[in-house]
């Protein structure tokens, strides 16, 4: 779909940034986002919505948020909206059964997997860490596809 490199730590700024930027160039939508942060990301940028007619269309028309399973748990029980918008267990479509049909730990699971590259990036310059880091994701996806 697209890739972005982040220089800080993750913000809805730069989230609603990026995926604007991603979705202007495409005709199609994900029907979900999973997101660890899904329920505060919709509430923050609800006002922002009314004023960027595409940020409307990916918040209400298209997308469904979703806060991935592995965060939810630590999420608040009293957190109403989170509860009835945001948990994977109330959209049917996302299992076969009880058994889920997206790994919805799957960034998680990278972010694990980057963090094992760290005593080898810290001796690149940004130029062949980005080199570097695009030739391995690159191989690990075409791993990851032949499973």
């Amino acid at each position: 779909m697209d890739i972005g490199k982040m220089y800080s730590f993750e913000s809805n700024k730069f989230i609603t940034g990026f995926l604007c930027q991603t979705f202007m160039r495409l005709d199609e939508y994900p029907t979900f986002m999973f997101y660890d942060k899904a329920c505060v990301f919709v509430r923050t940028l609800k006002n922002g919505a009314q004023q960027n007619k595409l940020l409307h269309k990916m918040l209400y028309q298209k997308i469904i948020w979703v806060v991935d399973r592995f965060h939810f748990r630590n999420h608040s029980r009293r957190d109403r909206f989170c509860m009835e918008n945001c948990d994977a267990r109330s959209f049917a479509r996302l299992y076969q059964g009880n058994k889920p049909l997206f790994n919805t730990s799957a960034a998680e699971q990278c972010a694990g997997w980057f963090e094992k590259m760290g005593h080898i990036l810290r001796y690149l310059d940004p130029l062949q860490a980005d080199f570097f880091l695009f030739s391995m994701v690159d191989m690990r996806n075409e791993q990851l596809s032949k499973c």
